[in-house]
């Protein structure tokens, strides 16, 4: 007896899955490394070579964070920028983890509904831009930060501190990579940061980090809402955390389908990744020489003639290249009448 083996055949089902968090690196100077991390254990470093992109899955995880690093190992460790610990990363032997400001995409898609946000609590390092997919559109607003540089980190007045720079200097070679909210620049004293050394509750930093019990009202009714770096952040980066409740700005719901394309741009703006190279014309295909229908150019013996030897090529009237004719340097110029192409 012949067995049916659908009678015991197991169907299962398969949902594709989409990588919904596209990263592009627009830097056309060097290329980024993406460093990415969630609260279930997933880590992994990505490397982008300029105009590269690179497609996450961000279905099934949580609070996930992304952020670029650039100047790193050939593994993507030990970088000059982004260098800031966490799972999965190395910083630089000798000098500790950088001062965690990075530029940042984070988000927790919960199956109903996607919670994102671009934070810039900490900080910045990089340009960027967020567009959304149609799903969204009319529910969040696309984000636009590539004015944001590090050329015009800001300075703050901290209130019973004094004006201060809010650059981060690398401390080996000096130069910015980094820009510091008032929090971060009082409390992290990651690469001996000499402001780096408040609690983010004592009476200096604790009206820019509003740790609890702070509130959303008291912290807004702070120097937080009204400082110069929100007002900076809020102008260069719209829709952008600023400081820690600063909900309003900084938090964005879409749908659960939604795919968000984040553009990484150089620390100074730089510029755009160069377009390809347009496709090249094509060669326009030579018109045969016409002949007189005789088969023959034929010797000069008046009328208008040419000469086939003169360094630049002499053409008779309608455009015929003048040819040899074994007459020497004078040759007849066939008549409209004469020619056969």
């Amino acid at each position: 007896m012949a067995k049916t083996w659908a009678s015991g055949l197991s169907v299962c089902a398969f949902t594709a899955i989409a990588q919904r968090l596209h990263v592009i690196n627009g830097c056309s100077q060097e290329p980024m490394w993406i460093a990415a991390h969630g609260s279930n254990g997933y880590a992994e470093t990505i490397k982008l070579n300029p105009g590269q992109q690179h497609d996450f899955d961000v279905d099934g995880k949580s609070a996930l964070r992304y952020w670029p690093k650039m100047g790193c190992d050939a593994s993507g460790q030990q970088c000059r920028l982004g260098d800031s610990g966490g799972p999965g990363q190395t910083c630089k032997d000798g000098l500790g983890c950088a001062p965690p400001v990075d530029s940042k995409f984070e988000i927790t898609p919960t199956g109903s509904v996607d919670w994102w946000d671009t934070s810039a609590v900490d900080g910045y390092t990089l340009p960027f831009k967020v567009d959304l997919s149609s799903e969204c559109r009319g529910q969040s607003p696309d984000i636009d930060c590539s004015g944001l540089t590090l050329d015009n980190c800001p300075s703050e007045n901290i209130q019973n501190y004094g004006t201060k720079s809010l650059n981060v200097k690398h401390p080996t070679f000096g130069g910015s990579v980094g820009c510091y909210s008032p929090c971060g620049l009082l409390t992290y004293r990651n690469w001996n940061n000499p402001d780096g050394n408040h609690g983010n509750g004592d009476n200096i930093a604790g009206p820019y980090c509003c740790p609890p019990p702070w509130t959303p009202e008291s912290c807004r009714a702070g120097p937080s809402a009204s400082m110069h770096f929100t007002s900076y952040i809020h102008s260069k980066c719209p829709h952008t955390y600023a400081y820690s409740y600063d909900d309003a700005d900084g938090l964005h719901t879409c749908p659960p389908n939604t795919h968000y394309t984040w553009t990484l741009f150089c620390p100074s703006g730089g510029s755009p990744v160069p377009p390809p190279p347009p496709s090249p014309r094509p060669t326009p295909t030579p018109m045969p020489t016409p002949t007189p229908s005789g088969g023959a150019w034929q010797p000069c013996n008046g009328g208008v003639c040419c000469n086939p030897h003169t360094p630049v090529k002499q053409y008779c009237p309608g455009g015929f290249a003048c040819q040899e004719c074994g007459g020497g340097d004078a040759c007849q110029c066939p008549s409209q009448v004469d020619i056969a192409v």
